[in-house]
C-alpha cells in the first residue's frame, strides 16, 4: 500500500482511544476517541479524559496533535439558546 510509508506509529491506548502519528514535513498525530455515553460511571469518564490528556502531552513533543472522534456530547435547546 502506497500510504503505509506515511505511517510513523500507531498507538493503541485503550478500547476507546487510539492515536496515529503520520510522517510529513512536520509529523502530525491524530488521537481518535469514542467516549462513553451518559450510562458510564463518572470514574470511567474521568479515566478516559485523563488518558486523552496524557496522550496529547506525550505526542505534542513530535509535532501538532489533533483530537477528534465521538465525544457523545449532548446539545439541547434551553430558552432559545443551545447549551
Amino acid at each position: 500500500n502506497k500510504y503505509k510509508r506515511n505511517i510513523n506509529t500507531i498507538h493503541p491506548i485503550s478500547d476507546r482511544l487510539m492515536a496515529i502519528t503520520l510522517n510529513g514535513t512536520v509529523n502530525i498525530s491524530i488521537i481518535n476517541i469514542y467516549a462513553y455515553t451518559s450510562l458510564a460511571t463518572q470514574e470511567q469518564k474521568e479515566l478516559l479524559y485523563k488518558q486523552v490528556k496524557a496522550s496529547q502531552n506525550r505526542l505534542k513533543k513530535q509535532g501538532p496533535v489533533y483530537t477528534m472522534g465521538d465525544f457523545n456530547a449532548r446539545i439541547q435547546k434551553n430558552a432559545n439558546k443551545y447549551i
